[in-house]
């Protein structure tokens, strides 16, 4: 069972656990335009916010393995919207996690985290050793759902792992995320782009990548990957005004970036460069996609769309 399941990532996962002969199941709560037709996929409506509009569906379900992503996921969002963050992606996973463990079956609870917990750090790359300093509140819930679920696996033995993903991108709906920002403004002929600050180093991971993350972790039997936290990223870090750059060459179209037009973080995160040496030793997981190659694939991606929309990049 994979909730979120009409999110960027969960799409991908399910899709690929579909063609290996998995029985799907998704959570998601219901909102009017969200396309609900995934295929291969069974689709149910429930809001993990609520904890007795979520148990019967989950009880009914019995999964094996669960994928806990759903999440209010923008971080600029998290800073005015408190109560509705701290609901949606702490008081969520509780609620999940809480049913989870009446599971008779249950072999695996796999919560996506994300590396903004760590927040501002002085060793570089960041493992999973260095201490988490939450400088948002969508890193603060994200913190406390680990730390809710660290305590269920000590306490009681629930089978959980927890994935920290790096700033993942490739995705051809949505464009509040920067990199997809930058390519959709660019291909719309925008001349000055609105970004944020250009000195912020962040470590970019394609989504095939991480989804392969994910497959490695449910196919894997050790039982030691059991309470485990992993990192998933490339180590290597890009500056956002090259990232900029970089994409600007690739689309080659003049434009101009208008940097600081976002307003500024109360704590600004300087970099997060990754190391997931953890998980290549326990799994044998490496990211296959540079930068380039999975830039490259993401703007064909928008270009594509752009056809499909008759519109011209």
């Amino acid at each position: 069972m994979i909730t979120g399941i009409t999110s960027f990532h969960a799409g991908h996962i399910a899709e690929r656990l579909v063609s290996k002969g998995y029985e799907v199941h998704g959570l998601t709560r219901h909102v009017s335009n969200r396309d609900l037709d995934i295929k291969g996929v069974n689709v149910h409506l429930g809001d993990i916010r609520d904890y007795a509009d979520i148990e019967e569906i989950i009880i009914d379900i019995n999964p094996e393995i669960i994928i806990h992503l759903a999440a209010q996921t923008p971080v600029e969002y998290s800073f005015t919207h408190e109560s509705e963050i701290m609901q949606t992606n702490f008081i969520g996973t509780v609620n999940v996690a809480k049913i989870a463990r009446t599971l008779p079956y249950l072999e695996k609870f796999i919560f996506a985290n994300s590396v903004e917990i760590y927040g501002n750090q002085n060793v570089f790359p960041i493992t999973e050793n260095n201490p988490i300093n939450p400088a948002s509140p969508y890193a603060v819930a994200k913190s406390a759902s680990e730390i809710y679920l660290n305590y269920l696996h000590r306490g009681y033995n629930f089978p959980s792992i927890i994935l920290r993903t790096a700033n993942t991108y490739g995705r051809s709906k949505t464009y509040y995320f920067v990199i997809e920002h930058i390519i959709y403004e660019m291909l719309h002929g925008v001349k000055q782009i609105p970004m944020g600050v250009p000195e912020s180093i962040r470590d970019f991971l394609y989504v095939e990548d991480e989804v392969d993350a994910y497959l490695k972790l449910i196919t894997n039997d050790n039982p030691l990957i059991l309470g485990e936290t992993f990192n998933t990223g490339t180590g290597v870090g890009i500056s956002i005004r090259d990232l900029f750059f970089k994409i600007r060459d690739k689309i080659g179209l003049e434009c101009k970036p208008m940097w600081y037009s976002n307003s500024p973080r109360p704590y600004e995160i300087k970099s997060l460069i990754i190391d997931s040496g953890k998980l290549t030793a326990c799994t044998g997981w490496v990211p296959k996609y540079s930068l380039d190659k999975g830039l490259d694939k993401t703007i064909d991606l928008w270009k594509r769309c752009l056809v499909l929309n008759n519109e011209s990049p």
